[in-house]
């Protein structure tokens, strides 16, 4: 039975949060690099994956694309990150007023 995978904007949506949002929070946690690919760490947990694909650039002839994928257990995972983050930031900001 294949795994259901999700993609970036899906488990934005998933966690709550634009993708715009997500993906900044995710690279301030550390979770993806600044090209927006997962750091080998979570891959290795199962939280992540890399999709490659190639198309044919009419110029520059084969193309790769990476893009970055979310298992189910990734979508937990950073569905329970991104709330404790969110409720971190939340209680420094009262702390503020």
């Amino acid at each position: 039975m294949k795994q259901e995978i999700y993609s970036m904007d899906q488990a934005a949506k998933m966690c709550g949060m634009g993708k715009i949002k997500f993906f900044a929070m995710l690279r301030e946690l550390g979770i993806l690099t600044k090209d927006n690919l997962p750091v080998i760490h979570y891959r290795e947990l199962g939280y992540l994956k890399i999709h490659t694909s190639t198309w044919i650039h009419p110029i520059r002839g084969e193309m790769a694309r990476t893009k970055a994928q979310v298992t189910p257990n990734g979508i937990k995972f950073l569905n329970e990150l991104i709330q404790q983050k969110l409720s971190k930031d939340s209680r420094e900001y009262k702390k503020c007023l």
